[in-house]
């Protein structure tokens, strides 16, 4: 998300017709509430958007951690059900606990989706299919996993394996080699090394930052 100030918020918000939005959810922070909105057209800065000075008056940070937890306290957690069911990570997804590495699995879904133009998993997926999808791209999950999971029993059989059968495997590597050659085989690396089903193989954020993927051309 950006952050940027109410100010700022009311002068676009006033400066457009097509958005239905009370500001009042944005200036005073006191409630939420759901919004509707139809599409905005917005323009971005002129020039290449992979040049960095087209971008340099844009400050970005980081919201919305309405879930978030303390870095050295990963066991204090406000709820086992996190993320959107695109970007969910299997250990959630069937109650095993999570930490650290349910984040780099979105951040893989993310890097999907911002380089394929579409979502691995669709964003309006039904929370009780997910599972499934991940499964038809990435296999079952290992058995370890499953016993430690709380919801495990509503996808998968006692003898590890799923409780629908699939029509067959999808490859994510397959899918961006189609794309045009460039960077597309070191975003199959990325990926690869991100899209681990058991969180304990996982990398961490800083391997993931030293991934060539990542790195300036």
């Amino acid at each position: 998300m950006l952050a940027v100030s109410p100010e700022d918020i009311d002068s676009f918000l006033s400066s457009t017709t097509h958005a239905r939005i009370d500001t009042a959810l944005f200036t005073t922070g006191k409630r939420v509430s759901r919004t509707q909105s139809t599409p905005i057209a917005i323009s971005v800065p002129p020039g290449d958007v992979n040049i960095y000075d087209s971008w340099k008056h844009v400050n970005a940070k980081l919201a919305d951690l309405e879930m978030a937890c303390w870095e050295d306290n990963v066991g204090d957690h406000y709820t086992q059900m996190i993320q959107s069911p695109a970007l969910r990570a299997p250990e959630v997804c069937i109650g095993a606990g999570w930490g650290k590495p349910a984040d780099i699995w979105s951040i893989a879904c993310l890097a999907y989706q911002l380089s394929m133009g579409k979502s691995l998993i669709t964003p309006n997926c039904d929370s009780d299919a997910v599972p499934f999808f991940q499964a038809l791209y990435f296999g079952n999950l290992p058995m370890h996993m499953l016993k430690r999971g709380a919801e495990s029993s509503k996808f998968y059989k006692d003898d590890g394996t799923l409780k629908i059968e699939l029509p067959g495997r999808l490859s994510v590597e397959e899918m961006v080699l189609k794309q045009p050659p460039g960077r597309a085989r070191m975003l199959v690396d990325f990926l690869k090394r991100a899209f681990v089903l058991d969180p304990e193989q996982r990398p961490t954020a800083r391997e993931l930052l030293a991934h060539e993927w990542v790195q300036p051309s």
